[in-house]
């Protein structure tokens, strides 16, 4: 038998899965805004670095001079990890958003199973 512990039990856990997915959405959200740079970095005779970022569909590749500079230097490093923590938050949230659709899917299909055998 079906006990309301157990429906309690579930919706809890729906509702935990919701409010990561909120959580795991800001926190792209966050890093969007702050500035993620997908590139990487390059020292011109070891002193200047440069930003070379990926490939665009027409071949071309941008290349961004940003110096000497420790300050500028640390804040595109800054940038970089921000993209690579931003990817790995993504890839998390997609898991999790079709692990969820899944579970909703399985709960849908019990329900018209149950609905069908009454």
């Amino acid at each position: 038998m079906i006990s309301p512990d157990l429906i309690e039990d579930l919706a809890k856990a729906l509702n935990n899965a919701l409010d990561h997915l909120a959580v795991l959405n800001s926190r792209i959200d966050d890093l969007h805004h702050q500035g993620a740079i997908n590139a990487s970095v390059y020292y011109r005779n070891g002193r200047y670095l440069y930003l070379i970022y990926p490939t665009a569909p027409d071949g071309t590749r941008k290349r961004e001079y940003i110096g000497s500079d420790p300050a500028k230097i640390a804040n595109s490093k800054t940038a970089i990890d921000r993209y690579k923590t931003l990817c790995k938050l993504i890839d998390a949230r997609d898991i999790r958003q079709r692990t969820l659709a899944y579970v909703i899917a399985s709960i849908k299909t019990s329900i018209h199973s149950l609905a069908g055998a009454l």
